[in-house]
């Protein structure tokens, strides 16, 4: 069966489309790759044919001529917390918006699926890449990362690569600091994973604001997550458990807090009246659950604006031009108190 440009059906070429048009092959690559003059006549003549057969260019044929796919990257440890599915969905409505297309790893904290992942896309001529709350250590896969893919690391700390954080430890600390003032001397700390340094961070600001304000740091109180369990739930089951259980808690992001409601409803405790309760991240549904989550507001929307603004600007550099020292930046945090604290019983 033929279609309107006299080849087998669905199979639509680049000379079609010249023929159709009435224009050289190379017209037609100057309008699918926007380089090039080409006068807007002409330019309409093509876009109708383009358009009138459901061209699909080649990307793999035109990016291994122009050494452009407009195909980038993003990493997250756990697509399920609501932090990172924020975060991928404002980025890719910006990579969208310039053109470029993205494609996702879900990498479930396992370092086979980031290494999959980096080859695929060196294969596919990808342009950039956005590892959040990420850090590799594979010295091979960061070679790669560092020779082949424009890379930005997102609450992440990577030696030798733009990075952008929040001020993790401020605000850990501001946190802890206020349910002391509450009254709270028994506070617990739950979701640290030691091997990334936004957890390590924030561990650093409760121990430093119980340091200083002459409390004791009880192990026991610090709840570790090894990429496994609902550590928001059984976590917070565990510390209820102790002989002296915490009178408040400090979670690592919102989304261990949330689950930690339905762990504290299970023993027939009310949050804000007998534990009280501060996440970390400020996610739109914590002003919403009830009681209101007390948390440290990290501004997502604006740290994916940063972080794809930075990514751009690294792709349209031209060859040597590019800035010889990385780049480390911090974004402020502020805590929003609601009502899931308050002085303990």
């Amino acid at each position: 069966m033929k279609n309107v440009a006299g080849t087998t059906e669905n199979v639509v070429t680049i000379r079609d489309i010249a023929k159709m048009a009435n224009v050289s092959i190379g017209t037609v690559s100057r309008v699918l790759n926007k380089s090039g003059y080409v006068s807007k006549a002409t330019k309409r003549n093509v876009e109708k044919a383009i358009a009138s057969t459901g061209y699909i260019p080649n990307v793999t044929a035109r990016s291994m001529v122009s050494k452009k796919s407009a195909i980038v990257g993003i990493i997250v440890p756990e697509i399920s917390n609501p932090f990172h599915s924020e975060f991928v969905t404002y980025a890719n409505r910006i990579f969208n918006q310039e053109g470029f297309s993205v494609l996702l790893c879900n990498s479930e904290y396992d370092s086979e699926n980031i290494n999959r992942f980096i080859n695929d896309l060196i294969q596919r001529n990808a342009e950039g890449l956005l590892v959040v709350s990420t850090e590799p250590e594979d010295e091979t896969v960061l070679k790669k990362m560092n020779m082949r893919l424009e890379t930005v690391g997102v609450c992440a700390k990577i030696d030798n690569m733009d990075c952008i954080n929040f001020t993790d430890r401020q605000g850990a600390f501001d946190a802890t600091k206020y349910l002391i003032t509450l009254g709270h001397k028994r506070i617990a700390c739950v979701g640290v994973a030691g091997r990334l340094s936004v957890s390590r961070e924030r561990l650093r600001g409760y121990k430093d604001a119980l340091q200083g304000h002459g409390i004791e740091v009880n192990e026991q109180y610090i709840k570790t997550y090894e990429g496994t369990e609902n550590i928001g739930f059984n976590g917070t089951l565990a510390l209820l458990e102790l002989d002296a259980p915490p009178t408040a808690i400090l979670y690592i992001n919102d989304y261990y807090a949330i689950n930690a409601y339905s762990a504290l409803s299970s023993k027939g405790l009310k949050v804000g009246r007998d534990v009280s309760v501060c996440g970390f991240d400020d996610l739109p549904i914590a002003g919403l659950i009830n009681p209101p989550l007390t948390s440290v507001r990290s501004d997502i929307k604006g740290l994916a604006e940063l972080s794809t603004d930075l990514m751009l600007k690294k792709l349209h550099e031209k060859k040597g031009q590019k800035e010889p020292e990385t780049k480390k930046i911090l974004f402020a945090t502020h805590l929003i108190k609601r009502d899931s604290t308050a002085p303990p019983q």
